[in-house]
Formats: structure tokens, C-alpha cells, sequence
């Protein structure tokens, strides 16, 4: 027993001695490993870093942009090629095509007479008895009685309402510069001359006469009121009035 007891225990002693001495070499063992490491790791990276800085680097750094863009660029077609296109929709313009024009009957329109809010009357003036009595043919008559007897043709006259023969007379001669003489009061109004063709110029029963719408009247011209439309005639009588038919 006392042997294998003291055998063991140098057993132990022994394995305590290898497992001190393996510690000291494994430190100094990785202590060297590291040191080492450093030295490698130390070298690699100038190794590297004069690499870089040689021609050959600056010969892939031109080179790598090209391969590293290459790719994309084969990439990028590639995926051009196989993307789905997009194809617009073709559009159509439709034009509207105009529809079968209906025949249209044209009825004529009949043209109606212009109306004016303004009532008119149509005046003429003659002296064809005084004509018919030679004046035409005297010196003293020569600028007063015209060749055919008219001294004004019908004229159109516009008037006012409650206006008469004499204030279309007044407007006529004073438009077409015809001279004209009258006598009398607000109340009646007697002509006395007209374009210098007196009364009594062509005897003792000559003078002025007027009608309205073929009728003569017997009162003054100042008194009769005229109407839209109606027709006055100044005419010289030689014979108070049978001449122009008058009974």
C-alpha cells in the first residue's frame, strides 16, 4: 500500500509538472503567435498599401469602374429586354360624318311695305290753268308759271298729328326754297301767293286753291287737320274754281 500510495503521488507530481511547464509554453507559445500575427498582418497591409499605389492599381481603377458597370448596364438591357412593354392603346378620332340634310322648302316671304311710326302726307303744287291761260308765254310770267304747270311734284311730307294743310305748305316752300305769301289770323289763313303767281295774276276770279284726297274744301287751310296718307293739291284757278271742276 505504501508503495502504490508514493507511486501515485509521483504520478500526480508528474502530471502537475507537465501541466505547469505546457502553460508556460502555450503563453509563450501565443505570445509568439500574436507577435507573429502582428509581423504578417503588419506586412500584409503595407504589402497592400504600395500595391495600391503602384501602376497596377491605377490600372484597375480604370478597369474596375468598367467591370463593375458592365454588368449593370448587361443588367439593365437585359431587364429592358425582358420588361414587359408597354404599348399605348392606338387611338381612333371619330369624326362625326354630317346626317342627310332635309331637303328645305323655301316659301317666299311677301315684302311688306316699310312702316314708319311717322305719319306722312303727299303735297304737290301746279298752275297748269295759268298755262292753259297763256301766262307761260308773258315776259312777266316767264320765271313764275313753268312751261307744264308744276311748281312742285308730289312730295312726300312727314307732319305731326293735330298738324294742317297750311303747316305742310309752310314746311314744302321752305324746303324747296318756293316763295309763298299769305294773309290772315291764327284763325284762318288765306294764300295769297305761291313761287310769285298771285292771285288776280290770271283775272278777276284767279287765285289759290287746295284739296285734300280730291276734295276741295270751303274753309281755311289752316283748319283742316290731316291723317296719315292723305294727298293735298295746291292748284291755280283762272275761273274760281270751274277750271279745276268745280261747280
Amino acid at each position: 500500500m505504501k508503495k502504490l500510495a508514493s507511486f501515485l503521488a509521483m504520478f500526480l507530481l508528474v502530471v502537475a509538472l507537465l501541466l505547469t511547464g505546457c502553460g508556460v509554453d502555450k503563453k509563450a507559445a501565443s505570445g509568439l503567435t500574436k507577435d507573429s500575427v502582428n509581423k504578417v498582418s503588419s506586412n500584409t497591409s503595407l504589402g497592400s498599401v504600395n500595391k495600391n499605389n503602384s501602376s497596377d492599381s491605377s490600372k484597375s481603377q480604370v478597369e474596375q469602374p468598367i467591370k463593375a458597370d458592365l454588368p449593370k448596364t448587361i443588367d439593365s438591357a437585359q431587364n429592358q429586354e425582358n420588361a414587359p412593354k408597354i404599348i399605348s392603346a392606338p387611338t381612333t378620332t371619330i369624326e362625326a360624318t354630317p346626317s342627310a340634310q332635309t331637303p328645305t322648302i323655301q316659301v317666299p316671304i311677301p315684302i311688306q311695305p316699310e312702316k314708319t311710326d311717322t305719319p306722312a302726307v303727299t303735297i304737290a303744287i301746279n298752275c297748269q290753268t295759268a298755262v292753259a291761260k297763256g301766262l307761260d308765254k308773258q315776259e312777266n310770267f316767264k320765271d313764275v308759271v313753268p312751261a307744264n304747270g308744276v311748281i312742285l311734284p308730289p312730295t312726300k311730307v312727314e307732319f305731326k298729328e293735330g298738324e294742317t294743310v297750311f303747316d305742310v305748305l309752310k314746311i314744302v316752300v321752305r324746303e324747296n326754297n318756293i316763295q309763298m305769301q299769305y294773309e290772315g289770323s291764327s284763325g284762318t289763313a288765306y294764300i295769297k301767293a305761291i313761287n310769285n303767281l298771285y292771285e288776280l295774276d290770271g283775272g278777276p276770279l284767279s287765285g289759290w286753291m287746295y284739296c285734300v284726297n280730291k276734295v276741295y274744301a270751303n274753309y281755311g287751310c289752316n283748319q283742316t287737320k290731316l291723317k296719315n296718307g292723305d294727298t293735298i293739291e295746291w292748284n291755280y284757278t283762272c275761273n274760281m274754281g270751274k277750271d279745276l271742276g268745280q261747280k
